[in-house]
């Protein structure tokens, strides 16, 4: 059957693009309401629950609440006084929260994310705290998880880091979810600039001051120059490795119009001035499998040491064919490293932040779990397994070491098995699970096994990640390969070093 749009006659009413931008994130319910609020301007919380038939009146406040965030609605108060500001509505308390949640999954999934980014259960307090960031204050709900995964990957684990942060958006015009993200661009080139300039004076960029980092910005944004052009300052200025003199510099160069290289160059080569200092970036790297040889990688720089360096003959995993050096990993892992490209080129400054946001997604909009047989040397289980890694090596996803004591050289393969748990209670352990010590995990939900031969069969697509690749398959199969990889690496370099348990 094929189908299309009839010709309409009689009354329309305009639906603005805003509602179609957010069908992707808003329930059944909040599409339901913005369209009866459309068609007959009724705002009240008591008549749409009735009309549309609502499970409570807290469904119809979160959606008004919903597309007031979304900036659809506005809040006022009918009997303020003319040129008054509105009236703000009382918090949600827990008792009212935990009855909401009910109702409105997006309550749920805002705490669900916030747990995960804080790696521990909220108090009633924060989740008060939290919700009212939504239903009281009016922020999209997915400008409120950007935010969490945003100061989570700082170090700040608080609702205090949050609510002072999402001050700080709101007096820059941040409400919503498109706009967070366009902010969160934003500070990461901040970030970027900052550890450039940082790097050419030869400090850590933390010791940068808040007037240092507004002059940069100011640099870079006002000013419109580039890296060569601040690099071009430090040039100038010799040995002298002060910000506040590169500044003079750069204030300079705008007030006379300069805007380039070569605009700056022409004068001061004329005047015959030196540069005499040498400006290195060194950029960092997150090669899981160079972390294996330990922490000294300027090693595996010196060309004439690889030259004469030994021979290691490795083990390798052979994946469907493919070939992986390190770890394997399917399911909630796999999930996450495929998505956390994604999310580092679009709102989170840093590789850290980005992890932690794809977690959050990952868990509140695709669950956990996956209905899996797992055959471990021909011995057949199935059940709800939330990751299944077949570990080589000790280091994935940018330093995690699930099995501390993996070898790349013993001919085993050390199985990761994680059953499916809840999302709280996966978040509580994942920390644990990342930093190695799974012995004190419960053995019924996380436990460690070797074999030679995995198999994992299911109904539905299997994302495997394969030294982070990813592939997609219903019947996944990892052996250890029959044949061996010959690295050479440097002198006095060791592919197991610091390997055992801890």
């Amino acid at each position: 059957m094929i189908y299309r749009l009839k010709e309409l006659k009689g009354d329309t009413i305009p639906v603005p693009q805003l509602i179609f931008s957010k069908l992707g994130i808003a329930e059944e319910y909040n599409v339901r309401v913005a369209l009866y609020v459309l068609a007959t301007g009724v705002t009240d919380p008591e008549k749409i629950c009735a009309d549309l038939k609502l499970r409570s009146r807290i469904s119809a406040e979160s959606a008004l609440s919903f597309w007031a965030g979304a900036g659809l609605l506005e809040r006022y108060d009918e009997n303020a006084a003319p040129g008054a500001e509105p009236s703000a509505p009382a918090p949600m308390t827990w008792a009212e929260i935990a009855a909401a949640s009910r109702t409105d999954p997006m309550i749920s999934s805002l705490i669900d994310c916030a747990q995960t980014g804080f790696a521990r259960p909220l108090t009633h307090s924060e989740m008060e705290k939290l919700v009212n960031l939504y239903v009281q204050e009016g922020f999209a709900p997915e400008t409120v998880m950007l935010c969490v995964a945003y100061v989570a990957s700082r170090g700040k684990r608080t609702m205090a880091a949050v609510l002072h942060e999402l001050k700080v958006w709101r007096a820059e015009g941040v409400e919503t979810g498109e706009q967070a993200d366009a902010h969160l661009k934003l500070l990461a080139l901040r970030q970027t600039r900052e550890q450039y300039v940082a790097s050419l004076l030869g400090i850590p960029d933390s010791e940068l001051t808040l007037g240092g980092r507004k002059a940069i910005a100011r640099w870079y944004e006002v000013y419109g120059y580039d890296d060569a052009m601040v690099q071009e300052a430090a040039v100038q200025a010799g040995p002298k490795r002060d910000l506040w003199y590169w500044n003079s510099i750069l204030k300079t160069w705008n007030a006379k119009g300069l805007r380039n290289i070569h605009d700056v160059r022409t004068p001061v080569a004329a005047a015959g001035a030196s540069r005499n200092i040498r400006v290195d970036r060194e950029t960092p790297s997150g090669n899981d499998f160079l972390k294996n040889f330990g922490d000294d990688l300027e090693k595996f720089r010196d060309a004439e040491n690889l030259w004469d360096g030994p021979q290691f003959p490795m083990d390798a995993i052979d994946v469907n064919g493919r070939v992986a050096l390190t770890i394997a990993c399917s399911g909630i892992d796999a999930r996450v490293a495929r998505d956390v490209h994604k999310y580092s080129e679009s709102p989170l400054l840093d590789g850290k932040g980005s992890y932690i946001y794809s977690l959050a997604v990952n868990f509140l909009f695709k669950g956990i779990g996956s209905r899996w047989t797992v055959s471990l040397d021909d011995v057949a289980v199935k059940g709800d397994w939330s990751l299944v890694a077949v570990c080589n090596g000790r280091y994935y996803g940018g330093g995690s070491t699930p099995v501390p004591e993996a070898r790349m050289d013993d001919g085993v393969l050390h199985t990761v098995l994680g059953k499916n748990i809840s999302r709280m209670k996966f978040a509580g352990l994942f920390s644990a699970y990342s930093a190695g010590r799974y012995r004190s995990l419960p053995p019924e939900v996380i436990r460690v096994v070797t074999a030679k031969n995995v198999r994992i069969q299911s109904e539905d697509d299997i994302v495997t990640c394969l030294d982070g690749e990813t592939i997609h398959s219903r019947d996944v199969r990892l052996t250890l390969s029959e044949k061996r990889l010959n690295f050479f690496g440097p002198k006095g370099c060791d592919p197991n070093y610091g390997a055992g348990p801890k």
